[in-house]
């Protein structure tokens, strides 16, 4: 389906739920949106309204990171001295093999290897590359390699990688 045969769709059925009357468009918001939703909604209003509802980073939603168990971690080095964290999947015919899925993952670690960053004020410089499925730290003055070594480390336990050694 492309984009505006979606949003037509999305149109038409909202359309139909307001039609439905105010009660029923309330019950929708609360199942998509969950019960806090509830509060913001009055069944009794029957104007066309806008309610701007502020909802968690997907982030934000759990202290744990999801379980990445159908893929395989490898930490190594280049030859010029930068971590790299590889990234394979488990089963490389699998539908968690697919580009798109293995690339939202190496940019969900590289933005936690960011932070992880800021955090300890290292000034390396984290890069992504979706295409050669890795991250790597290209370390920068006198940084301390092995740092960089237990930080993708630490990210590979956190993210529960199958450690490929």
């Amino acid at each position: 389906m492309d984009y505006v045969s979606f949003i037509e769709s999305q149109q038409t059925t909202w359309a139909a739920i307001r039609a439905a009357g105010a009660q029923i468009e309330a019950e929708v918001f609360i199942a998509v949106l969950g019960a806090a939703a509830a509060r913001m909604l009055r069944a009794d209003v029957d104007e066309p309204r806008t309610v701007s509802i502020r909802l968690p980073h997907p982030s934000a939603a759990s202290e744990r990171p999801r379980s990445c168990s159908h893929y395989l971690g490898l930490v190594t080095r280049t030859e010029t001295g930068a971590a790299v964290l590889r990234i394979a999947p488990a089963d490389p015919h699998g539908p968690c093999a697919v580009h798109r899925k293995i690339s939202a993952l190496i940019y969900e670690l590289a933005a936690d290897l960011e932070r992880a960053s800021l955090g300890l004020e290292m000034h390396w410089q984290v890069v992504p590359n979706a295409d050669e499925q890795e991250i790597q730290i290209l370390l920068t003055g006198d940084h301390d390699a092995e740092l960089a070594n237990e930080l993708l480390e630490s990210l590979m336990t956190r993210y529960a990688l199958i450690d490929a050694r």
